[in-house]
């Protein structure tokens, strides 16, 4: 079981001269946890499973969209990491259903971080962006949809 360990030197030394005799710390989850600092020296608290650990981070992701409004043949531009290489595939969801995949010139690496990807004809609403590394074989799905109505 991982902790996470806060140190507190920082905080006793500013408030070693003031009249506080507590201090609240914001948990992962959001909770608001208030300790006696004249007791603490450290906080430990236990690994929220939903955290993912850094090391484990994936090397492909999809954060946000631009303008997720953009008309069938604009260009839309995704915030995300690890976009490098050419091998990069994006694949919409198309108005029938069925999906069709962008990859080659339709594709423009802007850094490492933002693309700009040209929305095909006849592609639908409501439906999460999946890109894709053919060359790493890594896959990310967006947790936002695009077009949500």
């Amino acid at each position: 079981m991982k902790k996470y360990v806060i140190s507190i030197s920082a905080a006793l030394l500013a408030l070693s001269t003031s009249a506080v005799t507590y201090m609240r710390v914001k948990t992962v989850d959001g909770n608001v946890v208030k300790y006696d600092v004249e007791q603490v020296l450290e906080v430990d608290f236990e690994e929220d499973p939903s955290v993912i650990d850094p090391e484990e981070e994936p090397s492909l992701a999809v954060y946000m969209a631009y303008n997720e409004f953009v008309a069938d043949g604009g260009l839309l531009q995704l915030r995300g990491k690890g976009f490098e290489g050419e091998s990069l595939e994006v694949d919409f969801q198309m108005k029938d259903g069925s999906v069709k995949t962008v990859k080659g010139s339709d594709i423009t690496l802007l850094n490492k971080n933002l693309m700009s990807v040209k929305v095909p004809e006849g592609t639908g609403e409501s439906f999460p962006i999946v890109i894709r590394n053919v060359a790493t074989g890594d896959e990310a799905k967006s947790s936002f949809l695009f077009r949500d109505t």
